[in-house]
Formats: structure tokens, sequence, C-alpha cells
């Protein structure tokens, strides 16, 4: 057993030291695994939870795909599509007076309905956004442009301004989005053509 005169303090310093090395690296090894651990179960749990939500957004495009009634609700309203005047002034008269053609106010409210559980799945995270843009963000817009009239005049006659709410947030959110994809290549085609005109110059002047 080391001993220190009670006068050297160095000493006494260096073997404190060691009588408490052997405590502490094993305690701080410990400490460490402990933190890989818990990162790598964030990492396995958030893997997981995206792994979940691919899986339900895929279920959805599927239910889509699948179902019938939401292709003949789609024929139902196409002749709307072309969204005149006249198809505009019908949707709106549809959405006051279901009676007047019931077979297409029930097809633009299925529609409408689905989309509205779509926008609510993106809106909690249950779905993945990105999948379902991909996919489906032209045909949402489309939607969005000819049946707006139909959810205004719902809203206006049920005096409920929260009326598909979710698909209107939906439709908004992918319209804004799609107009900066679309600024963004128009800068991109802008920066190349600036580009090629620089290049082009200074190989006229290297000549």
């Amino acid at each position: 057993m080391l001993e220190c005169n009670n006068k050297d303090s160095v000493c006494s310093t260096v073997l404190s030291y060691i009588d408490k090395t052997p405590i502490l690296i094993p305690a701080s090894i410990t400490a460490l695994i402990a933190v890989v651990g818990v990162i790598l179960t964030l990492i396995s749990l958030r893997s997981s939870y995206k792994l979940a939500r691919t899986k339900n957004s895929l279920d959805f495009e599927k239910a889509i795909e699948d179902s019938t009634r939401y292709s003949k609700s789609q024929a139902e309203i196409a002749s709307f599509k072309s969204n005149t005047n006249q198809d505009i002034n019908a949707l709106r008269a549809i959405a006051k007076e279901p009676e007047i053609d019931y077979t297409a106010y029930k097809a633009a409210s299925d529609i409408l309905n689905w989309w509205e559980r779509g926008a609510n799945g993106i809106k909690c995270k249950a779905y993945r956004e990105d999948v379902l843009y991909k996919v489906y963000c032209s045909e949402v817009l489309n939607i969005g442009n000819y049946l707006i009239p139909f959810i205004e005049q719902r809203r206006s006659t049920r005096n409920n301004p929260y009326i598909f709410k979710e698909f209107i947030w939906l439709r908004k959110r992918w319209a804004r989005k799609r107009r900066r994809q679309n600024t963004l290549t128009l800068k991109q085609i802008i920066v190349c053509f600036l580009s090629a005109i620089t290049t082009f110059s200074i190989f006229k002047l290297l000549l």
C-alpha cells in the first residue's frame, strides 16, 4: 500500500486520482454505451415511423385506385371540368338544391370527402405528403379548380365556413408548392442561359 508524507500534497493528489480512476473509467464507458443505445433507439423509432407513414400513404393511394365509387364519381362530374360560366352556375345550383341533380351532388361530395380525409392524414402526419404529392398534385389542383364553386355554395347554404376546410388547405398548400417548383425551373433556365452566354463570350475573347 502506497503512503505519502502528510506534507506531500502532490503525492496525495496522485494517489487520490489512482484510487478514483478505476471507478470513473467504467462509469464513463457505461454512460457512453447508454447514450449510444438511446441514439440507436431513436433512429430505429424514426425509421419505423417513416415506414408506417409510407405504408399508410400507399394504402390510401391503392384505396383510391381500387375504388369503383371514386372512379364513377369522377365520371359523373366530368362534364363540369370545362369550368365555363354555365358549369359554375350549375354546380352552385346543385350545391344549393341537391335534388336538381342528386347524382352529381353525391359524386362531387364523395370526391371531396376522399381528399378531406387525405388532407387530414397529411396534416396529422399519418401520410407522407411527398409520396401523395408526386402522384396526386395535378388531380387535387384540378378538382379544386372546378369544384370551388360547389364548396363555396355549400358553405353559404349551410352557413358553415368549415365545410371541406382541410381540402381547401391542401389545395392551397400544393398550389404554392407547384408555383415554387415552376419558379425554380424558370430560374434554372435563366441561370443556364446566362452561363451559356458568359461561356460563349469568354471563348470568343480567347480566339
